[in-house]
């Protein structure tokens, strides 16, 4: 009976994800509509909602895990659950399988569906930051270009410590703190 609560509490744990990443997906969206109309205080307010999704997910992660450990610990034959991997103790987690294997058959092909639409659901947010991450780099580098060609003589000649061209000017700044 506890473990059918458990998993009950896991599959609800995992809709809960899947609801809030949909969540993270749609303000990605607002970010990139805001990229695009350069609405930089729009902007800010979308960047703090995904902050607090990112913290919501991170959370309801920290309970999914422990409850797939927790499951996992069912009826589970006596290991020791810090193996040695490579010559270092790795702390295993029980995967989705061993979740699933402790389910009733009903519920196990529900479950494994839901942790489908989880991993689409992380691989939606996954590409939608990789796209925004791709747009903000060829916007910095297209603007570092145009300052370039403009202003020659400010970055002519300047190297990183790695011997490779530093882009930008880096000018010593000194702060006042007696005011």
């Amino acid at each position: 009976m506890a473990l059918q609560k458990r998993i009950a509490e896991f599959k609800q744990a995992i809709e809960s994800q899947i609801e809030l990443l949909d969540w993270v997906g749609e303000r990605q969206s607002d970010v990139r509509t805001c990229l695009a109309q350069r609405n930089w205080p729009q902007l800010d307010g979308v960047i703090k909602e995904l902050d607090e999704l990112s913290r919501r997910v991170a959370h309801l992660e920290g309970q999914r895990v422990a409850l797939q450990q927790e499951i996992g610990r069912y009826d589970a034959e006596p290991a020791d659950p810090n193996r040695l991997h490579g010559g270092h103790s790795v702390v295993q987690t029980p995967g989705i399988k061993t979740v699933l294997r402790r389910c009733r058959a009903e519920e196990r092909a529900e479950l494994r569906e839901t942790y489908r639409r989880l991993r689409v659901a992380v691989l939606r947010v996954q590409a939608g930051a990789r796209g925004i991450r791709s747009y903000t780099s060829a916007a910095i580098e297209t603007t570092r270009d145009v300052l370039n060609e403009l202003f020659p003589a400010d970055t002519e000649g300047q190297y990183a410590r790695d011997g490779g061209k530093q882009h930008g000017t880096q000018r010593a700044l000194i702060l006042d703190h007696t005011l």
